[in-house]
């Protein structure tokens, strides 16, 4: 079985992009537009790798980190921050301490 990939982003573009670009690789993706839906699907089914958009609205991007790697249930996914701006050496080293594997 494929891996399972979970994109979670708000601009609809972005995330078809990569939904499309991980689909030909052989990757089975879903995407989220919102936080509510992507943690009502991993509570169901749990993605491998999480590639998710650290400019969501009504969470922080570290706290939903946080949530997910103190979680025992999700503690073990690939988590990628992702960001369409410019971030601060600051604000990328603590995505990596709040618990992103990656960022980009």
């Amino acid at each position: 079985m494929a891996d399972r990939i979970a994109v979670v982003e708000p601009d609809p573009g972005v995330a078809k992009g990569l939904q499309a670009l991980l689909k030909r690789q052989g990757y089975v993706v879903s995407r989220y537009e919102t936080l509510g839906r992507f943690f009502d699907a991993v509570a169901q089914r749990r993605p491998e790798v999480v590639l998710m958009s650290m400019e969501l609205p009504g969470m922080e991007g570290r706290e939903i980190l946080r949530a997910l790697r103190s979680n025992p249930g999700t503690r073990a996914m690939v988590l990628v921050g992702m960001s369409g701006r410019v971030r601060s050496n600051e604000e990328v080293a603590a995505a990596f301490t709040a618990g992103a594997d990656e960022y980009f």
